[in-house]
């Protein structure tokens, strides 16, 4: 047998063995990758924050594979594969060991954070291709996965993380933008959660976002 033989072989079983990985959840439109004891809860996981975000004008118009892993990069509990339909997980156990203790969702319980970062990552998924006029549009993306994050706590939960009661105010525009995501990430987090919750229609607005109608991006001068 050839080395090229081999090679093909080797490949054809490696893809074989992935593909069978995949369980492709009963609603359709997600396949997951994780213990099998985990499975069916990823599914039912993965379809109800899809209505959620749906019902919150974020429709996800794409199939989309989730995998449970072991590691990400550093900082990363969660990793949406632009252009790949394709998100990584931290499991449940892995999530909380890289938390940190002194950071803004220390408090959560793990379940409840374990679906926030599913629902993050769901929203750039669903965002992947976006209107966008300028070079970047990260502050309107994280602001909707953010709020959206946000809104999948209970209030009691939600309120751990609001813990600047200085924002408790009316939050502008020009307040949630990239160098605040960049250089202070939970203080954006908060002022994306208050400026979401201040506006007539929450939803509504999201709805402008997600199309383009408004943009919290500018390109530089």
């Amino acid at each position: 047998m050839t080395r090229l033989t081999i090679f093909l072989a080797l490949a054809l079983w490696f893809s074989a063995t992935q593909a069978e990985a995949q369980f492709p959840c009963p609603a359709g439109g997600v396949s997951v990758i994780a213990d099998p004891d985990v499975e069916l809860e990823l599914c039912d996981l993965t379809t109800r924050a899809i209505d959620e975000l749906a019902a919150c004008s974020v429709p996800l118009q794409r199939t989309i594979q989730i995998e449970i892993v072991d590691t990400l990069p550093d900082g990363c509990v969660g990793q949406y594969y632009c252009g790949e339909d394709r998100i990584d997980l931290l499991s449940r156990d892995a999530a909380q060991r890289i938390l940190d203790p002194d950071g803004a969702f220390s408090l959560i319980e793990p379940d409840a954070y374990f679906y926030s970062i599913l629902v993050h990552e769901l929203v750039h998924a669903a965002l992947d291709g976006m209107p966008c006029p300028v070079s970047d549009c990260i502050a309107s993306q994280e602001y909707v996965a953010y709020a959206m994050q946000m809104r999948s706590y209970s209030p009691e939960a939600r309120a751990t993380v609001l813990t600047r009661p200085d924002f408790d105010r009316p939050i502008a525009a020009e307040e949630i933008n990239p160098f605040i995501f960049l250089m202070a990430p939970e203080v954006f987090i908060q002022k994306a959660w208050r400026h979401f919750s201040q506006q007539d229609d929450p939803c509504g607005f999201i709805g402008e976002v997600v199309s383009g109608a408004f943009l919290f991006d500018h390109e530089m001068p």
